[in-house]
């Protein structure tokens, strides 16, 4: 049989936009099955991990990552809906809001809903592997740090959309990766304005592009390509929602980040300035506690 079909979108690309009739009915099936009361549902007291901005940049390294700990329908009531079928809009706060790579076994009816499609599952196979789920869900725009996966992945927009800034293997160099040997091994360290003339250098030598998803689409995305993701609402839809499925790559030599390091970090609070936004702005913040990240299995092994 031959492999699903996916279209590079330049010669160089191994990045790619997926176009399978099972990515393509995994998302039409979950735009219409998750609306806001479902997943309000679905796990209200389930405990998850949010990470918190004031900016909207949302920073993944070791040291710079702030997250809260909610109960999943506290966050989903940052959500407003003036009417079933209406936009998905932001409750106004001081902050923006984040539910980032939230495993799916953590919310068993929604893994339930999500199965991995035959595409990922015939990707997934041919490396011996199972594929593992995640949730993404953005509250107002956001953007991530430019960063790599050790993982082969699929990321599937359900609401709203997401642009990515890719680029490939080869740009490592230019991108000054963090110390292989220390945590966030896989975020680049240049700063905002080095990264933007870094990338811009590159769309001219043909060796990076903008990708856009909106609801419905979908991208495949290999291990060791670098990416930036902006997420952000399309017309009046102000949230974005999206899955995605990571399994084993067959390039094992990438510097993984120190996940385990992570889990034995002692809690951490908010800065200072985080928490007297959240405080009166969010009833449930009861108590603002940073994250010690328990994401099961981390990248698929």
């Amino acid at each position: 049989a031959e492999p699903p079909r996916s279209r590079t979108l330049c010669p160089m690309c191994a990045a790619s936009v997926v176009d399978d009739p099972s990515v393509r009915g995994l998302a039409a099936s979950l735009r219409e099955r998750w609306d806001l009361d479902y997943l309000r549902s679905a796990h209200p007291r389930t405990a998850v991990e949010v990470s918190a901005s004031e900016h909207g940049v949302l920073d993944g390294t070791l040291e710079a990552h702030e997250t809260l700990t909610m109960r999943l329908d506290s966050f989903l009531g940052q959500i407003l809906q003036a009417s079933p079928g209406a936009p998905w809009r932001r409750r106004p706060s001081a902050l923006r809001l984040h539910l980032a790579q939230c495993p799916l076994s953590l919310l068993p009816r929604l893994a339930a809903d999500a199965p991995p499609p035959r595409w990922v599952v015939d990707a997934a196979a041919a490396t011996g592997s199972r594929p593992a789920a995640h949730l993404w869900v953005c509250v107002g725009g956001g953007r991530s740090s430019m960063h790599y996966d050790c993982a082969d992945g699929l990321l599937v927009v359900v609401r709203g959309c997401k642009q990515l800034a890719l680029l490939p293997p080869h740009a490592t160099r230019q991108l000054r990766p963090r110390a292989a040997h220390g945590p966030s091994a896989n975020h680049a360290r240049l700063d905002a304005n080095a990264l933007d003339a870094t990338f811009e250098e590159a769309v001219r030598r043909g060796d990076a592009f903008h990708l856009r998803l909106r609801a419905g689409e979908a991208a495949h995305l290999p291990a060791g390509w670098w990416h930036r993701v902006d997420s952000g609402g399309e017309g009046e839809e102000e949230v974005t929602l999206a899955v995605n499925y990571w399994w084993r790559s067959s390039t094992q030599q990438l510097p993984r980040p120190r996940y385990a390091e992570m889990r034995k970090r002692p809690a951490r609070t908010l800065s200072p300035t985080s928490a007297r936004l959240a405080s009166p702005t969010f009833p449930a913040f009861q108590t603002l506690v940073g994250c010690t990240p328990a994401w099961p299995g981390d990248y698929p092994r």
